[in-house]
């Protein structure tokens, strides 16, 4: 996030002072035509691999706005941009998502370069290419590169300075620990929710079980009663029940008893008065939401991001008897 997020942030800067209010990003190609490089690893002859590609595309796509999406915000959102994601548009993903994998399997032995069917459909020496401004093949064959790493050396600059200052530490072990310094992580008196459930993921790793990297990682469940990082919420009954009546507006909740009828009309009314941005991370210093900010900022109706609304309602279901069977994907 860090390494894309820092030139792109620079980026958007000087786009901005240029006067230009919109423009457009190429997030969601990778994720519906095979950009990654994990994606070589799948042959299309295995009927196997063609699933589990499937199913990593797939896993992508759901999870961009935790990733790619996220920083684009934050990046554009920071300069007054506004961001627009043409791969992304409904009818494109529908499309995208419909051609047969086969076709977007870029594995070393057939030759294709990333996103071979997308480059393809820019290629003026394609019949069924009906494109009406080609691209050059040195821009529409080029390999693909991180971001971070078709800039320049500034990683690499970064890694030498920070070790100079972690001098026993590895490059990426130093790059990171600066950077937590810079943003002030290492002093600040809170447990990022970000950092405890990347650690309750390492916790609950099955022994001896290795997942290869773009591989479909297996769901793992929590119960919302039994998480540390919501009880610091201390969401009571009557915080609950003020929640309804202020914030979703719901007239009498004297009388509330949990039922699928309850249930469905609570979902209903978070997504009526709930908004789902990432403003909240503007306003702050840049870093995740502690359980108290999480808590304040849904209690006046602010809203957040998807974490910080999803959090917030798992436990507010249990706090009105929906529990114990309340469980928070991690």
């Amino acid at each position: 996030m860090v390494r894309s997020g820092v030139p792109l942030y620079i980026l958007s800067g000087k786009i901005a002072r240029k006067g230009f209010k919109v423009l457009l990003c190429g997030e969601g190609a990778d994720e519906t035509f095979a950009g990654y490089r994990l994606f070589e690893k799948f042959h299309p002859s295995l009927a196997r691999d063609c699933d589990e590609f499937e199913a990593e595309l797939e896993r992508l796509l759901r999870n961009i706005d935790t990733s790619e999406l996220q920083r684009v915000d934050r990046c554009t959102s920071a300069h007054g941009l506004e961001a627009r994601v043409p791969f992304l548009d409904l009818n494109v993903v529908k499309a995208a998502m419909g051609i047969n994998v086969s076709v977007k399997m870029t594995h070393p032995s057939i030759g294709r370069i990333q996103k071979y069917f997308l480059r393809r459909s820019f290629d003026p020496d394609v019949a069924y290419s009906k494109v009406g401004t080609q691209l050059p093949d040195v821009v529409l064959y080029r390999e693909k590169q991180q971001f971070a790493d078709g800039v320049g050396n500034w990683v690499s600059d970064i890694q030498k300075h920070a070790m100079k200052i972690f001098p026993d530490m590895d490059a990426v072990c130093a790059e990171q620990s600066f950077c937590n310094f810079v943003l002030g992580t290492e002093s600040v008196g809170y447990e990022s929710l970000v950092e405890s459930r990347k650690e309750r993921r390492r916790k609950h790793t099955i022994p001896g079980k290795v997942v290869p990297p773009g591989s479909p990682q297996p769901h793992r469940w929590f119960s919302v009663r039994s998480d540390p990082d919501l009880r610091r919420m201390n969401l009571s009954y009557e915080d609950a029940a003020k929640f309804l009546r202020d914030v979703l507006h719901w007239p009498d909740t004297k009388d509330f008893l949990p039922s699928l009828a309850t249930l469905d009309a609570l979902i209903v009314s978070m997504l009526e008065r709930i908004p789902f941005h990432n403003l909240t991370l503007l306003t702050r210093e840049r870093r995740p939401p502690t359980m108290d900010e999480i808590k304040q900022d849904m209690m006046s109706g602010i809203g957040g991001p998807c974490s910080v609304v999803n959090s917030f309602f798992a436990t507010l279901l249990d706090v009105l008897g929906f529990g114990p069977n309340v469980y928070l994907l991690s």
